[in-house]
C-alpha cells in the first residue's frame, strides 16, 4: 500500500470518527429534548414513587452495612471471651478500638443480662435490660439527635451470649450554628441521586411514606414533594446534557489528537524532507490555540463538575471557594481547575520544547554555546518571576 493511500485512509478514519462523535452529541441532545417535551402528569407521580423507593433503598443499604459491621464484631474472639466473663474486658475494648469506625457511629457489646462489656464511639441512649435475641432495628433519640440502631445477637453453641448494638446518628441539631457547627442530616448525601426533592423524618410524624427496617419496624417517614412538570423536563434536559458532554469531551480529545498528529507529521517532514519549518510552527500554533480553547470550553460546559456528586471529595476539589480566583478568566478558580490548567501548560510546553529540540538538531551548524547558556539563563530567571506574579494575582483575586 502506497504512502498516499495510507494517509488518505487515516484521514477517512479521523473525519469519520469526528462525524460520528458529533452525531452522538447532537443525537443525545435531541433525545433529551424529545423526552423533556413528553413529560406529563403521569411522570410526576412516577417520579414521586421512584423517590420514595430510592430513599427506602438508601435506608436499607445503611442498615445492611450496620448489620454486617455488627456481625463482624460478634465474630471477634475477644468479644466472645468478654461476654463469657460478663464484665468489661480490656482485650475486647482494644479489639473494637483497632477496627475502623464510620463517622457518627458507635458500637456496644451487651451481655445477656444487659451489662455493657465493650464499646467504641459516642454514647447513644439505650434502655436498660437484656438485649433482644433476634435482629432488631430501632430509632433512638435524645434532646438533639436521632440515631438508627441495629441489634445483632451473638450466639455460641446455640446459646445467646448477648448482642452487638451498632448506632448511626442520622440527624442532629446544634443549639448554635456557625462555620464549625452545623445541623446534620444524612439525607443530604442522598438528595443528589433523587428524582424529586424530599424530606426524611426519623419519627412517626405524618404525612409521608413509611420507612421500615428489615424486621418490619417503622423507622421514619419520607415526604416527597410534588414537582412541577417543567422541573422534571429541565431535569431530563440536564441528564441529556451530562451525557452529551461526555461525547463532546471525547470529540474534543479526538480532534486534539488529530491536530497533534499533524504537528508531529509536519515536524518530521521538516527534519527528513527539508520542508520549511514554518509549517511545523503553524501546526504548533494551531494545536496550542485548540488546546487553550478546549480548556475554556471545559470551563464553559462546567466539566467535570457536572458529573460529580457535590457531597463527595472529588467535587470539593472543584469548589471555587477554595481558591476564589478569577485570574485567567476562571482557569485557576479551584484546585481542580488549577490542576487541569497546569496539565494544559505542560502539554504546550512539551510540544514547544519538542519543536525547539528538533529544529536545533536539524540545523547544519549547531547553536553557539553562548546562545544555549543565554537561553537556559532566561528560562531560569523568567520562570520563577512568572510563577511569583501569577501566585500574587491568585492571592489577590
Amino acid at each position: 500500500m502506497t504512502r498516499s493511500r495510507v494517509l488518505s485512509r487515516r484521514r477517512a478514519v479521523f473525519f469519520g470518527g469526528a462525524t460520528a462523535l458529533a452525531a452522538l452529541v447532537a443525537g443525545t441532545l435531541l433525545v433529551g429534548t424529545l423526552r423533556a417535551d413528553a413529560v406529563g402528569r403521569g411522570d410526576v407521580e412516577r417520579a414521586r414513587l421512584e423517590t420514595a423507593a430510592y430513599v427506602q433503598a438508601q435506608v436499607a443499604d445503611l442498615l445492611e452495612a450496620m448489620r454486617q459491621q455488627a456481625e463482624a464484631v460478634a465474630a471477634l474472639p475477644e468479644v466472645e471471651a468478654a461476654l463469657r466473663r460478663d464484665e468489661v474486658d480490656p482485650a475486647a475494648l482494644g479489639a473494637l478500638a483497632r477496627r475502623p469506625l464510620p463517622e457518627r457511629s458507635s458500637i456496644e457489646v451487651v451481655a445477656a443480662d444487659g451489662t455493657v462489656v465493650a464499646w467504641d464511639g459516642p454514647d447513644v441512649p439505650r434502655l436498660s435490660g437484656p438485649p433482644p435475641d433476634s435482629l432488631r432495628t430501632r430509632v433512638v433519640r435524645d434532646d438533639n439527635r436521632s440515631a438508627l440502631v441495629v441489634w445483632s445477637p451473638i450466639r455460641a453453641g446455640g446459646e445467646v451470649l448477648g448482642a452487638v448494638r451498632v448506632s448511626q446518628v442520622v440527624q442532629a441539631a446544634v443549639p448554635v450554628r456557625n462555620r464549625y457547627l452545623q445541623d446534620y442530616d444524612i439525607a443530604d448525601a442522598w438528595r443528589p441521586g433523587a428524582p424529586v426533592p424530599f424530606l426524611v423524618r426519623f419519627s412517626n410524624a405524618r404525612p409521608g411514606a413509611t420507612l421500615a427496617g428489615p424486621d418490619g419496624s417503622p423507622l421514619g417517614r419520607v415526604e416527597v414533594g410534588v414537582p412541577e412538570v417543567e422541573a422534571l423536563a429541565a431535569e431530563r434536559r440536564r441528564q441529556a446534557g451530562n451525557v452529551a458532554a461526555v461525547w463532546a469531551v471525547v470529540l474534543m480529545v479526538w480532534l486534539l489528537a488529530g491536530l497533534g498528529a499533524v504537528f508531529v507529521r509536519a515536524t518530521r517532514a521538516a527534519e527528513a524532507v527539508g520542508r520549511p519549518w514554518a509549517r511545523a510552527v503553524a501546526a504548533l500554533a494551531a494545536f496550542a490555540v485548540a488546546v487553550v480553547g478546549s480548556r475554556y470550553a471545559l470551563l464553559f460546559a462546567d466539566v467535570p463538575v457536572r458529573w460529580l456528586d457535590g457531597t463527595r471529595r472529588p467535587a470539593l476539589l472543584f469548589d471555587p471557594a477554595l481558591l476564589a480566583s478569577d485570574f485567567l478568566w476562571g482557569a485557576l478558580r479551584s484546585p481542580g481547575d488549577l490542576a487541569l490548567s497546569a496539565a494544559v501548560a505542560l502539554v504546550l510546553a512539551g510540544a514547544g520544547l519538542t519543536l525547539a529540540v528538533r529544529y536545533a538538531a536539524a540545523r547544519e551548524r549547531p547553536w553557539p554555546g553562548w546562545a544555549v547558556a543565554v537561553g537556559l539563563a532566561a528560562v531560569a530567571l523568567t520562570t520563577p518571576a512568572v510563577l511569583g506574579v501569577a501566585a500574587r494575582w491568585v492571592r489577590q483575586a
